[in-house]
């Protein structure tokens, strides 16, 4: 592993994350029956963000529930913070479907990596939030 790597979720597998969103929505409760599935590299250093490959791959999300969900906001955010993001905004996401949702915004913060000089743990989330 290189000296400035920057471990992300905590695991060496890139084979996506699921998550289970909830906890949103104008009356305090969470949204029942969305997942948020997205794909990250595994590991990062300074040479990622030179060579431009990008951190995030492909976010889905899709909403299992009865009702349509809308005006949510998707965002991915790093911690410690080695992302620099751009949410998405999603005026509808119909019941019982998936949406591919865009990463093009999601860079690596180079300045964050030209200061490390050990491996560092870190996470990745990605939210999905009412707006």
């Amino acid at each position: 592993m290189c000296d400035d790597a920057i471990m992300m979720a905590g695991d060496d597998r890139d084979d996506g994350h699921e998550i289970h969103a909830g906890g949103f929505g104008g009356d305090g409760g969470a949204a029942t029956g969305l997942t948020v599935t997205f794909d990250i590299v595994p590991r990062l250093s300074l040479a990622f963000h030179q060579n431009g490959v990008p951190p995030v791959g492909g976010i889905e999300i899709r909403n299992r529930g009865v009702a349509d969900l809308e005006d949510l906001k998707v965002r991915v955010v790093a911690d410690p913070p080695f992302l620099a993001g751009a949410s998405v905004q999603v005026s509808r996401l119909r019941a019982g479907t998936t949406m591919a949702v865009p990463a093009t915004g999601i860079t690596m913060d180079a300045p964050h990596f030209r200061d490390v000089t050990e491996a560092v743990r870190g996470s990745v989330t990605c939210l999905v939030e009412d707006r």
